[in-house]
């Protein structure tokens, strides 16, 4: 329920909390979660951290704490707001923590600085590829593709404030297309990835459909109306569908499933999917076209038993003309044959 998931979150907040003595980091405004500015969370507070006497050393501590790799590039980052936590925030390299480092010259001074937030310090940060995936999961929803962001930090869960450019990569890490929805009466951001892509095509715009469903990828199959195809195409960010189409015999896929979709449903997700084992590839291609044109009328799902009748049609077709011209050119050369009465035949 709403209530038992706010209170699993709040018990992994206080939990990594009281276990994690390390100070607690985040990148914010960046591009991606491993680019952004610096925010350091002290005192029931997130901060920044001014870029006076930063270093790339300390950008390789923190860059390292939040589970990334070596620091790309340190940059005065977009400004933030309320506390400046730390000035002349100096490290040596080999920290595991930047609360191993110093401020000031001594321990760290936490709030104590002459900076104002035009100083603040953002950091871009290299991703292991083995970290890619493994360091963010959801937590609190109701499959994988839902919940807080977590982050692991030195074998520890840590949550993340999102914004929607972060909560689309978050979600692109974990293979989803893009992110669908974010929940803000969560203090930071309950994210729905979403649950359709296309896959195998040309272009982003066509392919084969494909459901997050039970928490495993699956390809959708079977026929689908044309207000079905659009809320795919929709969904994905394109204005509507072009026209669909189903790949020959029967698909190879392990995890298949049909869709039935109301006249009242607005949103791919909430049709009805049902698991089967023998049918073919549903195909959507997408626009991103506003001007329906002239001949709308005349786009049509195309399946692949249409084309194969008709391509057996034409096969039919070249047979038909085939005999009936041996047919003709026979009888023909017959005649021409034929001995001319009073002459025998050559």
């Amino acid at each position: 329920s709403y209530k038992s998931t706010k209170m699993l979150l709040f018990l992994l907040t206080l939990l990594s909390i009281l276990f994690n003595v390390r100070a607690q980091i985040r990148l914010v405004g960046g591009s991606s979660p491993s680019s952004g500015r610096v925010e350091v969370y002290h005192n029931s507070e997130w901060g920044t951290i001014c870029d006076d006497g930063f270093n790339r050393a300390a950008a390789n501590v923190i860059c390292r704490q939040l589970g990334f790799g070596q620091v790309i590039n340190f940059f005065n980052a977009e400004e933030g707001s309320g506390k400046i936590w730390l000035d002349n925030l100096y490290c040596t390299g080999s920290e595991e923590d930047i609360t191993k480092c110093t401020s000031n010259g001594s321990d760290l001074q936490w709030g104590v600085n002459d900076c104002i937030h035009l100083e603040d310090v953002g950091i871009s940060c290299s991703v292991n590829e083995d970290n890619k995936n493994a360091s963010v999961r959801l937590v609190g929803g109701s499959d994988n593709a839902s919940g807080v962001v977590f982050i692991q930090q030195n074998n520890i869960w840590v949550p993340q404030t999102v914004n929607t450019t972060t909560a689309n990569s978050y979600c692109k890490q974990l293979g989803f297309s893009a992110v669908s929805e974010i929940d803000w009466s969560y203090s930071s951001g309950f994210i729905f990835c979403q649950k359709v892509r296309l896959v195998g095509g040309d272009s982003k715009l066509n392919g084969k459909v494909e459901m997050f469903y039970d928490n495993k990828w699956g390809s959708v199959c079977g026929f689908a109306e044309k207000s079905s195809a659009d809320m795919i195409c929709h969904e994905l960010g394109f204005t509507k569908s072009l026209f669909t189409y189903n790949s020959f015999g029967k698909s190879n896929e392990s995890s298949l499933f049909t869709v039935s979709c109301s006249k009242s449903t607005n949103r791919f997700n909430d049709c009805e999917f049902t698991s089967t084992t023998d049918c073919s590839d549903l195909h959507v291609v997408c626009t991103n076209d506003d001007d329906d044109g002239d001949d709308k009328d005349q786009l049509r799902p195309i399946s692949g038993h249409k084309i194969f009748s008709i391509f057996i049609a034409f096969i039919a077709w070249g047979a038909l003309l085939y005999c009936v011209c041996s047919r003709c050119y026979n009888q023909r050369e017959k005649r021409e044959r034929r001995p001319i009465i009073g002459y025998p035949m050559v």
